[in-house]
Formats: structure tokens, sequence, C-alpha cells
């Protein structure tokens, strides 16, 4: 995974890191113990919608997932080969995965 990122202020700068790693960097640890989760499921919460047999989708939603998961402390994230497989090993099990049903409100 590739990302741009500044410290203090300075120029930013461009990062090579594995997901996995990023996942449980001390950035996102911090940022899922504020939001009282686990590391995956910040990422996951901050999922948009996608599809799964896409690696193109995949890539782009996970890379915006991180983003926002750490409130825009990095940008221009990128995803690889070993981060995709990463992803499909660990994070789309199916107790990871739920469908929610969308029901029809009924008019008052």
């Amino acid at each position: 995974m590739q990302m741009q990122t500044m410290f203090d202020g300075k120029a930013p700068f461009q990062m090579k890191l594995g997901f996995e790693d990023f996942l449980y960097s001390g950035l996102v640890r911090r940022q899922s113990m504020v939001a009282m989760c686990e590391p995956e499921d910040l990422i996951m919460d901050h999922l948009p919608p996608f599809d799964w047999a896409d690696d193109e989708e995949i890539s782009e939603a996970f890379a915006e997932a991180c983003e926002e998961a750490v409130e825009y402390q990095i940008d221009k994230v990128r995803m690889d080969g070993k981060d995709l497989a990463f992803i499909r090993r660990h994070l789309a099990r199916p107790d990871r995965l739920r469908l929610v049903q969308h029901e029809l409100l009924q008019a008052v």
C-alpha cells in the first residue's frame, strides 16, 4: 500500500507500508481505541459499497476507508496485490460480512 502523509506540518512525503502493517500501526490502533473497536472493524465501518468480485473496486473502497478511518491523516492511498490478498484472506470472511435487509416504511 502506498500513501502520502505529512508529519509536524512539514512537506508531504510518499510512504510504502503493507496494509497489514498499517492496520496494526499505532495510528490505526489509536483511532480504534477512540472508537472502542478493533482495527479491522474501524476500517470495515468506513467502507463504501463495492463489488467483492472486482479487485479495482476493492482497492478503491479500502483505500477510501483507510483515509477516513484515520481522519485523513494520510491520503492518496493505493493498494497492491499483497494488500488485496490480505484483505480477501482476513477481512472478506462470512462472519465479518453481513447483508442488511432494507424494508420500505409504510406511509402514514
